[in-house]
């Protein structure tokens, strides 16, 4: 049973409702800086450390759990506070669920899986939850004069979130701004989500900026916008370090020694599997040994052995035209066991060489991205086992809008087309930063809030006819005509 406990001057006071319970050494990894939200009628701890285990409690009566995202340093208290609910982003659920669910997050196998198991358990205090709900992006708690509203901020895992506290308290959660720089070597991890959640993250206004692991708390923007820029650049500095090791032939069991994210002397069970995923969103083990180009994520190789799948289709479809932004999809018949074997059977070139990356979607597609955009009169070749491809950009139209002075350039192969007014959405409802490509146009189109549950008659409901929609994702995301906006 869970009970109350002072934590003195461990426990720092950020508002009224708000206080830090500040790990050891600042919150420095395997400890963490665990969030306290007092309401009037409900109290919330967000991801209860190992100090809150060692410690014996929170400060308060804890009414439910939260957790930024499903890793072992975020839920030792999930096994503590055993009567409170448990809320974790439903991407993430399967790691608060059970053990097996988070060793699939990590995406380890073998000895690895059984050494990390018996970690987490006896270092982190793991237990299940499998009563933990799952929550999406923007859902809000309000505990009484005090509301906490979802983030979801994925990269790192799949789930991973950051949370929004009245009274000007972001949690940055693993957006920790350390000098390690961002993480993401895990099965659930995704370079390109993460890239776009430090985007989407600037554009949080606080007073206070709360990370897990060694910052602990930054007063002020500016201090904020610093530090992120650090944070983001080291990524830059790990892919140079693998150019640069890659001048001459490589394998990828040399990268993995070679050590790009841990240091050489780190000894932890994950090591190996963090090192190959990091190098792997933009490196290709094909590539590494073999790809004569030099253009990273291309290989103008033939394909050569045993196919290791039945043929694929593709989207874009052979013979056809795309748009600049356009990501190549394989699409597999049945689904693929061992994705890396899959993956270095499928080549891409382009002429002219544009660089890009694979990421898988599902076991059933692969999709390969450019890195920017394809240049006009590009065409591009596909080469997946042997079954090939091959489809064409004819030109580049790019639409770009600026919040600030809430216009969209749309510019035809480099030359400026024409402007638009735009509205990017109600407070609470803003359109967020990002690059996105048209998945489909309609000439005409109903827009229906009760398709994703908020019925016409409510307050924020709606069921509106727009012309000219482009939908740019695929939570209903459009850009279209809006004329009841002109003038407003």
């Amino acid at each position: 049973m869970a009970t109350t406990v002072d934590w003195g001057e461990r426990e720092r006071r950020l508002t009224e409702h708000v206080s830090v319970l500040v790990g050891e050494a600042n919150g420095k990894y395997p400890s963490g800086n665990t969030l306290v939200v007092r309401g009037d009628g409900e109290a919330v701890v967000i991801d209860p450390s190992v100090d809150v285990v060692a410690m014996g409690g929170a400060p308060v009566p804890v009414d439910a759990v939260i957790n930024s995202h499903s890793h072992e340093d975020h839920m030792p208290g999930n096994g503590f506070f055993t009567e409170a609910r448990l809320h974790i982003h439903h991407e993430d659920l399967p790691g608060a669920r059970s053990l097996d669910g988070l060793m699939d997050v990590y995406g380890l196998d073998g000895q690895p899986r059984a050494d990390f198991s018996e970690q987490v358990v006896e270092e982190f205090h793991y237990a299940p939850r499998p009563d933990a709900e799952g929550f999406a992006d923007g859902h809000s708690w309000d505990l009484g004069r005090v509301q906490i509203d979802a983030v979801h901020l994925p990269g790192h895992t799949r789930g991973h979130c950051g949370f929004r506290i009245s009274g000007g308290v972001f949690f940055l959660s693993d957006i920790d701004l350390t000098g390690f720089g961002p993480y993401y070597g895990d099965a659930w991890s995704d370079l390109d989500q993460f890239e776009e959640s430090l985007r989407c993250v600037r554009d949080e206004e606080a007073a206070y900026y709360v990370t897990f692991h060694q910052k602990g708390v930054i007063e002020g923007r500016a201090d904020f916008l610093a530090r992120l820029d650090a944070f983001a650049e080291v990524i830059e500095r790990r892919h140079g370090a693998m150019l640069a090791f890659l001048s001459e032939p490589r394998s990828i069991e040399e990268m993995v020694v070679h050590r790009f994210v841990y240091r050489p002397t780190a000894e932890t069970p994950i090591a190996d599997a963090v090192e190959w995923g990091s190098g792997n969103p933009d490196i290709t083990p094909a590539q590494l040994v073999s790809n004569s180009s030099g253009l990273v994520g291309q290989n103008p190789n033939p394909f050569i052995g045993q196919p290791p799948f039945v043929p694929p289709s593709f989207n874009p479809t052979n013979g056809s035209i795309a748009g600049a932004a356009k990501p190549i999809y394989i699409n597999f018949q049945r689904p693929i066991a061992n994705r890396q074997m899959a993956q270095d059977a499928v080549h891409i070139t382009s002429n002219p060489p544009v660089p890009g990356r694979f990421y898988w979607v599902t076991d059933t597609q692969l999709r390969w991205r450019p890195q920017d955009f394809w240049p006009a009169g590009t065409v591009v070749h596909i080469d997946a086992a042997g079954t090939k491809s091959s489809f064409s950009v004819p030109e580049q139209l790019v639409a770009t809008i600026d919040n600030s002075t809430l216009e969209m350039e749309v510019m035809r192969n480099g030359v400026l087309e024409k402007t638009f007014p735009v509205s990017l959405g109600k407070k609470g409802y803003e359109t967020k930063n990002g690059t996105y490509y048209v998945l489909e146009k309609f000439a005409e189109m109903v827009m229906d809030s009760s398709t994703y549950g908020v019925p016409i008659t409510d307050a924020e409901g709606y069921k509106l006819e727009v012309d000219d929609a482009g939908r740019i994702d695929n939570s209903g995301v459009c850009v279209h005509s809006a004329p009841w906006s002109v003038g407003a």
